[in-house]
């Protein structure tokens, strides 16, 4: 509805495409402004059953501000180092640290050999190509408790 609005006030053009080949996935708030939403894998193939030839969706900016903690959770993952993370609740710890793979480096063909390795030495199930993604380890989350 949003797009045909926006389409019919001349607030958006497309140009060169037929708006019938585009397909537009997200969320609408309240407040105007669009949100990425859950489940758009299944709709994307489904617009590709349909002979859709565009899928359109909201680019999510998944940390907005925290410019400081991610500056130096960049040096710790370059340098290899441990992180511990403290703060009240809420304030972004388990949401920066579930990202924390998205910014290690990828790996060179030997440390992929290398991971490989030790993966067929413990798990030998299953494990038929190359590793190439870099080995992360996220302990589980918890909240900490002091008594005095």
């Amino acid at each position: 509805m949003t797009i045909g609005l926006l389409l019919k006030t001349n607030q958006i053009e497309i140009k060169g495409m037929n708006i019938n080949d585009i397909g537009f996935i997200g969320e609408l708030s309240l407040n105007g402004k669009l949100r990425s939403c859950s489940g758009i894998l299944s709709m994307v193939m489904e617009a590709k059953n349909r002979v859709i030839k565009t899928v359109i969706i909201p680019k999510v900016k998944e940390v907005n501000g925290q410019s400081e903690l991610i500056r130096y959770i960049q040096i710790a993952v370059a340098g290899g180092h441990n992180i511990l993370m403290v703060g009240s609740p809420g304030c972004g710890k388990s949401m920066i640290a579930k990202r924390i793979p998205a910014i290690l480096p990828e790996m060179s063909k030997e440390e992929a050999l290398e991971v490989t390795k030790i993966y067929s030495v413990v798990n030998t199930d299953n494990l038929e190509n190359l590793i190439e993604e870099r080995p992360f380890r996220a302990p589980l989350l918890r909240q900490l408790s002091c008594f005095w």
